[in-house]
């Protein structure tokens, strides 16, 4: 009898307790699954190439992401990023008329992605950028292409990496290696760049998506063919060659020494270790200098030469003055049009016990207020070229 009596209520509370439950549930669902739109969408420019507003993107995936394009973008000037957001507001059917393509080319359009459509040197293409956008709630993928790269030839292979790249590591539930994998092989099919390799703590690329790499790269670059570029970079080149020669020379040329006028032998790099102090032993081995070390035979002189190197991620110390400075960046928040960016810096000395740390903040965005229609971007604002996208390009959902 206790028992029964006791049913009732508990069986109450039950109800009112799973009604609440599923009502928060619910709101919080609702709250993830908020569709975004693409003034929501900080540009990733000019700290990297890749927006992730979900979280779901690793930083190594990132770091390399931002290489692979940083990489594009030095070698052709042509540019690529990537976008990941939750949802725009439910499923689409793919195709170049979806609800996720066209979001896709508004945003393309406002940020202005590649070049712009200019009269440029023959042989560069025009309107040349491409944007890998994906909505992880909606399972949807895009491929953008601008105006320029935008021909039968690129949407095909578009196609290919989009289904047998992207969505392939998708479907497997591995969203880094998709979108690191299928941003590298846009960079080695649709622009040819042969060598853009994957670096090893990365996933490799599917067997599909590694045919893939190796079919034969029809895809030329558009323009009539002229003599121009060649001599122009045989001048480049050949000025390169005898810069190089003649720092060489220098380098190695034959020395004598400075006291007996015995010609001098230089040590090899295992030798000259004993004749460096310890800072000077960690700039050759972060690679920020190199040193020669000249010995004399018979009077057992030594002549230490320094020679920095040209291209360095590191800088001088402050406090012991070596270049073991190394300098690492990190975007605590992305700008937006509504607040500033906030960007943290480390420097750390590889030689001493140097360490200053700070943060800066950069400014919000600026809406283009050049045109009301996203006919192209201004590079201004979102840190991109100004390039232009009429839609064309691939979809792809799992």
């Amino acid at each position: 009898m206790n028992i029964r009596r006791l049913s009732l209520p508990v069986f109450f509370l039950l109800v009112i307790s799973c009604s609440f439950l599923v009502v928060v549930t619910e709101t919080l669902s609702a709250q993830t699954q908020q569709p975004i739109t693409i003034d929501d969408i900080p540009t990733p420019r000019p700290a990297g190439w890749i927006t992730d507003l979900t979280g779901t993107v690793s930083e190594e995936a990132v770091e390399h992401i931002n290489m692979a394009c940083q990489e594009i973008n030095d070698r052709l000037k042509r540019e690529m990023c990537v976008v990941v957001v939750s949802t725009i507001g439910g499923p689409s059917k793919p195709g170049k008329n979806s609800a996720h393509r066209q979001f896709g080319k508004n945003l393309f359009n406002l940020w202005g992605v590649g070049k712009p459509g200019l009269p440029m040197m023959s042989g560069v293409w025009k309107d040349n950028g491409l944007l890998l956008f994906v909505a992880i709630d909606d399972k949807a993928a895009e491929i953008l292409l601008g105006d320029g790269i935008d021909g039968r030839e690129e949407e095909r292979i578009a196609n290919q990496i989009m289904q047998d790249v992207v969505i392939e590591n998708f479907r497997n539930g591995d969203y880094n290696s998709g979108l690191y994998e299928g941003i590298r092989t846009c960079g080695t099919r649709i622009f040819s760049v042969a060598d853009l390799d994957a670096p090893p703590m990365l996933p490799s690329v599917s067997l599909s998506g590694q045919r893939l790499l190796n079919d034969d790269r029809r895809h030329k670059p558009r323009g009539p063919i002229t003599w121009l570029p060649w001599i122009l970079g045989g001048g480049v080149f050949g000025g390169l060659g005898l810069l190089m020669g003649g720092r060489y020379y220098i380098r190695y040329r034959p020395r004598q020494c400075p006291k007996c006028k015995n010609e001098m032998s230089l040590l090899e790099e295992t030798q000259d270790d004993e004749f460096l102090e310890e800072p000077q032993q960690i700039e050759e081995r972060i690679g920020s200098v190199d040193y020669d070390v000249w010995g004399c035979a018979r009077c057992k002189e030594i002549l230490k030469l320094r020679y920095g190197k040209l291209f360095t991620r590191f800088s001088k110390c402050p406090k012991c003055w070596y270049i073991t400075v190394l300098q690492v960046k990190k975007v605590i928040r992305h700008a937006s049009y509504t607040v500033g960016g906030k960007v943290r810096v480390v420097e750390d000395c590889k030689s001493c016990s140097y360490r200053h740390v700070y943060t800066y903040l950069t400014p919000k965005k600026v809406k283009s207020s050049g045109s009301s229609s996203f006919g192209g971007g201004s590079s201004s604002s979102s840190g991109f070229s100004g390039g232009s996208s009429s839609g064309g390009g691939a979809s792809g959902r799992w």
